[in-house]
């Protein structure tokens, strides 16, 4: 459910970044402003199929494979490591920190090929999931795993977020049960 939720809420503003940071669109779109002139002007349709959500299926899967990855490993690694006896922050830190770069690793291609095809720009030029894929393999060839070296500023980013996200969610939820227990009493 968090990946559709994330999906429907941020697609559109990925598919701007993409297109912006498509170094072969500059000319044609040189701010944020053209890039919404130009899927404003598609129609209600349009503006859902070929601009803001173009690519959701793929952008939804991958979504919604990391919070199944990150949630499912999220507790099990935290408490395997709160039974070193860690100050109670630093297991929700790591614990974040190595799930999200676990969740990374496993879905930065799926990553490289959203970005592909978020990037494109009008009916005849939007690759399927396939022709992406074709076209990153023949970009990278037998190279593939260079592909990740351009992923290690995404992967570093992400852990630190999701490492800072979980502790800082985990202090939350331990005021909060703190505080819900002083009620009671």
């Amino acid at each position: 459910m968090s990946g559709l939720v994330e999906a429907v809420a941020l697609s559109p503003f990925e598919r701007v970044q993409n297109v912006l940071q498509d170094g072969c669109k500059q000319a044609r779109f040189a701010s944020t402003f053209s890039i919404l002139e130009e899927f404003n002007s598609y129609g209600l349709w349009g503006r859902l199929s070929r601009g803001y959500y173009h690519v959701f299926w793929p952008v939804l899967a991958r979504n919604s494979l990391g919070s199944a990855l990150y949630f499912s490993f999220k507790d099990p690694i935290q408490d395997g490591l709160a039974e070193q006896g860690l100050p109670h922050w630093v297991p929700a830190l790591l614990s974040g920190s190595v799930n999200e770069t676990i969740t990374c690793l496993v879905l930065y291609p799926l990553i490289v090929l959203v970005g592909n095809m978020q990037s494109h720009i009008g009916w005849q030029s939007m690759p399927s999931l396939w022709i992406s894929a074709q076209d990153v393999w023949n970009t990278w060839g037998q190279k593939l795993l260079l592909i990740y070296r351009a992923g290690s500023l995404v992967i570093l980013r992400s852990r630190v977020t999701w490492g800072f996200t979980t502790a800082i969610h985990e202090y939350l939820q331990r005021k909060s049960h703190s505080r819900k227990e002083l009620k009671t009493d």
